[in-house]
């Protein structure tokens, strides 16, 4: 058994693999609402292994944050974005992971490829984009 396997959820509404994810200011992200670089998007992800406490299945976060136990890092058009955040997301299922990054600034503007990495596995830089103005 693998100690992670990350999985970013994306829109299977747009077909393009865009990433859930929330601008700064509340907004979804997508091709008409883009995020500025420098700015925190929020972004949501699964297979992160082991927690700290522990969660149980199928029940609802409430206020008791569970981190990964392993490191969570992201790239995003290929920089290295500094998480601010990593660990349950209150009012969602136990097992889906909410993970805050700073978008880098040297990132280039359109759809560019979000990559999450937890321990030693990472998601493909292939299957899931985030829009930067």
């Amino acid at each position: 058994m693998a100690a992670s396997a990350p999985g970013l959820f994306t829109s299977a509404e747009s077909g393009s693999g865009e990433v859930v994810a929330f601008n700064q200011d509340g907004t979804v992200n997508g091709t008409s609402n883009a995020a500025a670089r420098g700015t925190v998007a929020t972004i949501f992800a699964t297979g992160d292994g082991v927690e700290d406490p522990a969660s149980a299945d199928g029940v609802v976060n409430g206020d008791i944050i569970h981190a990964p136990v392993l490191p969570v890092s992201v790239t995003i058009g290929g920089q290295a974005a500094q998480v601010v955040f990593s660990g349950s997301a209150p009012g969602l299922l136990a097992g889906v992971l909410q993970v805050e990054v700073v978008i880098p600034t040297a990132a280039s503007t359109g759809a560019v490829p979000v990559v999450l990495t937890v321990g030693t596995a990472s998601t493909s830089a292939q299957t899931a984009t985030i829009v930067l103005k």
